[in-house]
């Protein structure tokens, strides 16, 4: 049976209307002054069913796939723009039918290409667990033969995923493999980003001096292209390096030197992360006003330009700094709005690391209950997302619980950290947001 000819849009429309009208398709507003229509589940079950009768399920399926995938590439760059938030939702209100472009693709290698372009959709929303899941089996599918641009891209995304899971082992074999590919291409560009990505992953397990080497490296690649936004970037993953060494000298002057190109290149963003960056190294300096400077005039770049993921990260340093400070109030204060920008975009990690955030200020104010419960809720939102806390977080993180468990006894810490671990993550961060220790 041959397929049937395509539809015209204003067919299409008519058809979809007097579907409402049956009740068959429901019409949805999704709060950006559009809309979308869904199929009920008897009325998808129904239209699979004569796709299938008249042979025309694998050409449904190819079309679906092909204008995903289009949409994917054509777009996703949008996600690292300003103005990211509204791509997110639109990718959020889309996953399922990136899903299933991925699970009815007969193409290993453009499978390939759909899934290394999902993945920082996949990173930066939080969705680990599946997000590698679906980069090795769309990897395995294509092979080693690949195309090589397609395969270090996924790669690159596995690579970051693994990271922030705290499997490094397998995010350097990633990066590693990613690195070999781009030096064979030829992508210098390429060759750049996997050995600053390296000299992350290497800096994490403590090879300092091989992470340097990368980037250093690195550097020299972006110096002799003329990439000032790669010098710029691979100076702010340098400067990190440093400050884990205790190097706040080099972090100082590989950050200065970054903004001072961001100011050059009129990259607004890009002064915003290297003032963060200054600040930090302020802040561990001990010079606290000149971190509150800093944090300050980047919150207030942030504001204006529109930056809401930005402006959450500025407010979760300010409210760092207040703690350290003494002043706690202030520290909810931003604390709080810094939760509530990340809740609205749909960031699990940071949400998670904000609620554990939270819970040490209620253990300071002496609120231990709501303290228990925020810990066991974050705990439980990390591990259901898999991304387990930083390494460098634990002492803290453990001496704030131990607080909490001498101030409430075994028993009712017990029965508090067993309520905040049944929180879904919306009940967890409402209820950091609620005032007191109302009982969840």
């Amino acid at each position: 049976m041959s397929p049937s000819p395509p539809l015209e849009s204003w067919q299409i429309l008519d058809l979809l209307t007097h579907l409402v009208e049956k009740s068959l398709v429901v019409y949805e507003e999704t709060g950006d002054g559009q809309g979308r229509y869904r199929l009920l589940e008897t009325a998808r079950q129904y239209a699979r069913d004569r796709l299938m009768e008249a042979d025309e399920a694998e050409a449904f399926r190819q079309r679906h796939f092909d204008h995903f995938l289009a949409l994917d590439e054509e777009t996703g760059p949008r996600l690292r723009a300003l103005g990211q938030e509204v791509w997110y939702t639109r990718w959020e209100q889309e996953h399922d039918n990136f899903r299933a472009a991925l699970e009815w693709g007969n193409d290993g290698a453009a499978g390939l290409r759909l899934a290394g372009s999902l993945s920082w959709f996949w990173y930066v929303r939080g969705y680990y667990a599946e997000g590698r899941e679906r980069l090795a089996s769309a990897l395995a599918r294509a092979g080693a033969t690949a195309d090589p641009a397609a395969r270090a891209k996924a790669l690159n995304g596995a690579g970051n995923i693994a990271c922030s899971q705290g499997d490094l082992a397998h995010a350097r074999a990633y990066f590693e493999e990613s690195l070999a590919l781009k030096r064979d291409s030829g992508d210098m560009a390429g060759v750049a980003k996997a050995l600053s990505n390296l000299g992350m992953v290497l800096g994490e397990q403590g090879d300092y001096a091989q992470a340097a080497a990368f980037y250093e490296e690195g550097l020299t690649l972006h110096r002799v292209r003329g990439d000032a936004v790669g010098i710029a970037t691979t100076l702010v993953n340098r400067g990190i390096l440093a400050r884990k060494q205790g190097d706040f000298d080099l972090a100082h002057a590989s950050y200065q030197e970054s903004l001072d190109l961001y100011r050059g290149l009129g990259d607004r963003r890009g002064v915003g992360i290297a003032l963060v960056n200054l600040g930090n190294v302020a802040l561990v300096r001990g010079d606290l006003p000149r971190a509150r400077a800093l944090f300050e005039e980047t919150l207030v770049l942030r504001r204006e330009m529109g930056d809401r993921r930005g402006t959450a990260i500025s407010l979760g340093s300010l409210g760092l700094l207040a703690r350290k400070e003494g002043d706690l109030s202030a520290a909810r204060a931003y604390l709080t709005e810094c939760l509530v920008l990340f809740r609205d975009l749909g960031e699990q990690p940071p949400v998670a690391e904000t609620l554990a955030v939270l819970g040490s200020l209620d253990v300071a104010q002496g609120h231990a209950e709501k303290a228990a419960c925020l810990f066991a809720a974050a705990e439980r939102l990390r591990e259901v997302i898999g991304a387990p806390l930083p390494p460098e977080d634990r002492d803290e993180y453990d001496q704030d619980v131990a607080k909490a468990l001498a101030a409430l006894g075994e028993p009712a810490f017990s029965a508090h950290w067993s309520a905040g671990r049944a929180m879904p993550p919306e009940q967890a961060v409402a209820y950091a947001l609620a005032d007191g220790d109302a009982a969840p």
